[in-house]
């Protein structure tokens, strides 16, 4: 039964025979045609394949020409020149030196046409700092020059007009520590703005203890500060003190040219050894600089 089941599923009538004949032939004369297509397709290919990889190494020439006079222009940019310390120093005045002593020592031309135009538009060094204030002026730079800077005294008008020093008003001379804002104003330069900000700046100190601490006010600039200088004096004997060995972290934190971590070595200090026995030990334990003793000094005793 299932053997004649089988027979009957396998065999073919003769129509089915030749039908299948016709379809292998089809099959096979398909995969010819499909062989003969890609042969021909890869001859293409390679052909212009060839060509393709020509058009790239051309392509690729032309873009290291280009990168070559990319790299041309910053490498033009970088060899601008920069300070380097002098084999000659000399002593000179910001305030006069010219062209030829600046170049000896060794400032660029950036330097030298910034020092003109600030001279030019009034401006003036008063203090050796000042130098620092001019763009470019390196650290380095300045710690070098500065033993060779000498700026001559009481030539606080020298670049001003007879016509600009007649219309300064003549006051009394004002005692910087203890004036009001009101009374600022009278100062040559000095409006209701610049009174707000001196008083406020001297109260965060404590008082001032020189001139040149006025330079520190938020907007001062030495054109400014050479108007009304001669009309102030100081009474040291106002600023107001601390005790070393009381001051505690809320106020000492608010003092000027002290760093938080100056403030919290100096209370660290106090509480190991118990207490100062005098000022220098600020600087003797390196608590601090010399630099930033110089300046906090006039507001610390020891009790």
């Amino acid at each position: 039964m299932i053997k004649h089941q089988l027979n009957q599923f396998f065999s073919f009538t003769k129509k089915e025979r030749n039908g299948i004949i016709v379809l292998l032939f089809f099959c096979i004369a398909l995969l010819i045609a499909r062989s003969i297509i890609l042969r021909s397709s890869v001859q293409k290919i390679s052909l212009n394949d060839s060509e393709f990889i020509a058009e790239i190494e051309k392509f690729e020439k032309s873009l290291e020409l280009k990168e070559l006079k990319n790299e041309s222009v910053p490498y033009k940019i970088s060899k601008e020149k920069k300070w380097s310390a002098p084999e000659t120093l000399i002593v000179f005045d910001p305030n006069t030196i010219n062209v030829e002593e600046l170049k000896i020592l060794g400032f660029t031309e950036k330097q030298i046409s910034t020092i003109l135009n600030y001279r030019n538009k009034g401006g003036r060094f008063v203090t050796k700092k000042d130098l620092q204030k001019i763009y470019g002026i390196t650290k380095d730079q300045y710690e070098t020059l500065e033993p060779y800077i000498q700026i001559k005294a009481n030539e606080n008008f020298s670049l001003q007009s007879k016509k600009e020093v007649e219309k300064f008003k003549p006051i009394k001379t004002i005692e910087i520590n203890s004036v009001s804002e009101s009374d600022l104003t009278q100062l040559n330069g000095i409006g209701i703005s610049f009174a707000k900000r001196i008083c406020k700046y001297r109260e965060i100190l404590g008082g001032f203890y020189n001139k040149e601490q006025l330079l520190e006010v938020y907007g001062m600039d030495t054109l400014r500060y050479n108007q009304f200088i001669h009309q102030i004096i100081i009474d040291t004997s106002l600023i107001i003190k601390s005790d070393l060995n009381l001051i505690k972290y809320d106020e000492l934190i608010k003092r000027q040219y002290l760093s938080k971590y100056q403030v919290q070595a100096i209370l660290k200090y106090r509480d190991l050894k118990g207490k100062f026995n005098k000022l220098e030990e600020l600087v003797e334990n390196n608590l601090v600089s010399e630099v930033v003793y110089i300046k906090v000094k006039p507001y610390f005793i020891i009790k």
